[in-house]
């Protein structure tokens, strides 16, 4: 029906407005999911949910729109066939169904070898690194080396490396700008160089010094160019907060020994006992230490009991919006890579070395030393004095 209003003499037809018959239930499905697929927090339950929306909404559209309560149009209706919702939903299953399948494999087991999996457990005990994250992103980029006894591990005329021991004694020797040396001893869990730490942000003020490292018995690494260490300090934030754990674990260790300086020890532990030992962060996982099957990761999730496993997912990361529950704040914050300025890592440094009655005696502006001191560096070293990593 069309009505007609008279106005100055004249008419113009108002449209009709018709409430329609509710869609029929795959119509109702699919907005279902596409609703649940903003309800949780878990990027493939919302996958999950978006592939099943796309599924039910192309079942509506090739059963002809249907209306409430039919799931098919009756066969004395015109069958509506609409060609560009045909084409969207084809598309939106595809997108959301290969990006479900993208995670779902990923929670597969990764198989590693016995040496790959050896330095797995220590990135998963320092950092919890999954086993595939460990193998794509971190075995890449490194190798697996040994040293006999005596050999060359590192000096100024090799190229510069990252290794982390597994196994054997080094002795390393750092030359300082005076002309003097000190010794430094490394066996299992411990790694070198750490002046090499400057690519993940951390302030290093000794990135000119010299180290020299020989091995004392049979060593075993896990070895890393500086190129390639480069690299993931500037890839993934999951990488660099993973490389920034393991560092953490390193400095504690030296931490550790500082303290321990200087006591004598009645274990008894001779020579031949520290080349054949390993760090536990090397040995078997407890059962108590691996991770719950629902945890992504895991390796787990997929079997046994996946319907299990997605189901304690869903309940863990369901986040109905507000008022029914308050979101967290930053959540697509992220750490990202910082900038060293040597500038001011010098003048740390400067005043460290000069000890208590130099710190107590200078009341400087610390915003004037950093002008001061960013200045001396811009002079001294040109265009160069921030290294961007």
């Amino acid at each position: 029906d069309v009505g007609f209003q008279a106005e100055q003499g004249g008419a113009r037809p108002m449209a009709t407005v018709i409430i329609a018959v509710a869609s029929g239930p795959w119509s109702q499905i699919a907005n279902f999911f596409f609703l649940l697929g903003g309800s949780f927090a878990d990027l493939l339950i919302v996958r999950l949910m978006l592939t099943l929306a796309y599924v039910f909404l192309l079942a509506h559209v090739l059963s002809g729109f249907p209306a409430w309560p039919l799931v098919y149009q009756e066969p004395d209706e015109p069958f509506l066939v609409a060609i560009d919702s045909i084409v969207w939903g084809l598309l939106g299953v595809y997108v959301h169904g290969q990006s479900l399948f993208r995670l779902l494999y990923e929670e597969r087991l990764v198989r590693l070898t016995a040496e790959e999996e050896e330095m797995w457990r220590m990135f998963y005990r320092r950092a919890r690194i999954s086993r595939l994250l460990f193998k794509e992103q971190i075995l890449p980029m490194g190798d697996f080396r040994t040293y006999e006894a005596k050999a060359p591990m590192a000096d100024p005329t090799m190229p510069q490396r990252l290794h982390v021991i597994v196994q054997g004694r080094a002795h390393g020797v750092v030359k300082l700008k005076d002309g003097e040396s000190f010794d430094v001893r490394m066996v299992s869990g411990d790694l070198f160089e750490y002046k090499h730490l400057h690519l993940f942000g951390v302030p290093v003020g000794f990135i000119d010094r010299e180290m020299i490292v020989h091995a004392r018995s049979r060593v075993r690494t896990f070895s890393i160019s500086v190129d390639r260490l480069a690299q993931m300090a500037g890839g993934s934030a999951a990488m660099r907060q993973a490389w920034l754990t393991v560092i953490i674990a390193g400095l504690a260790r030296q931490a550790e020994l500082n303290y321990y300086r200087g006591e004598r020890t009645s274990e008894g532990i001779t020579a031949a006992m520290l080349d054949e030992w390993r760090d536990p962060a090397f040995s078997e996982l407890l059962p108590e230490e691996l991770l719950p099957p629902h945890i992504p990761g895991s390796g787990a999730c997929l079997w046994p009991g996946p319907l299990r496993n997605l189901a304690a997912i869903m309940l863990r990361t369901f986040s109905p919006p507000w008022p029914f529950h308050k979101a967290g704040s930053g959540v697509r914050h992220t750490a990202v890579n910082t900038q060293q300025n040597v500038a001011l890592i010098g003048e740390t440094h400067r005043f460290l070395r000069s000890g208590p009655a130099r710190s107590q005696s200078h009341h400087a502006n610390p915003i004037e030393v950093q002008r001061i001191a960013s200045k001396e560096m811009a002079v001294a070293a040109g265009p160069s004095i921030v290294a961007i990593v």
